[in-house]
């Protein structure tokens, strides 16, 4: 049987993806190590981010070419708007922030130019070229599935609940192979 085509970019972005995974960011995010301000203003980042994100999938829901895949798009969606922005608003509680604060947030710098290049494969790519979103989100997710616990630190909190939300078995099973 042939090697997927996905299969194929993932091995040969090995090396781009061992770097991506041994970024000081991600390795104190998951270890829980990650400093209280730099997480908050993650949570921030990801919170503005999520009604973007959910209009890039409502214009791949525009592109789809059976029902099969518009629905797998509206569902995403609609769950960055009611499950992904109530968990943000549910933990940004826990740090103490409201729901206007975080309404609030300015977009930073990094958080807009990865919106605009979502929003720009969005109106020009093809299906297939929205893939390595998923794929990137879906692996660490899968490696990362921690249980969350009250002694956790916060960011593993976080992680732990989002493994559950974003899980493969849950999401990028599903979307990833719509693009193989």
């Amino acid at each position: 049987m042939a090697e997927k085509f996905s299969t194929q970019l993932r091995r040969r972005g090995e090396r781009i993806w061992r770097a991506i995974e041994g970024h000081s960011f991600l390795r104190e995010l998951h270890a829980g190590t990650l400093p209280m301000n730099r997480f908050t203003y993650f949570i921030l980042q990801d919170y503005v981010y999520l009604l973007d994100f959910a209009q890039v999938l409502c214009q791949g829901g525009a592109k789809s070419p059976d029902l099969e895949t518009l629905e797998l798009f509206a569902r995403h969606a609609l769950g960055a708007v009611e499950v992904e922005r109530s968990f943000h608003t549910s933990f940004g509680k826990s740090l103490g922030l409201s729901r206007q604060q975080l309404d609030g947030v300015p977009k930073g710098p990094i958080t807009q130019a990865y919106i605009s290049h979502l929003q720009s494969v969005a109106r020009s790519g093809t299906l297939g070229s929205w893939s390595p979103q998923f794929f990137l989100v879906t692996g660490f997710m899968e490696r990362w599935d921690v249980a969350s616990t009250e002694s956790a630190p916060t960011s593993r909190k976080f992680i732990g609940s989002g493994s559950r939300l974003m899980h493969p078995n849950r999401f990028g099973s599903r979307c990833g192979s719509r693009f193989n």
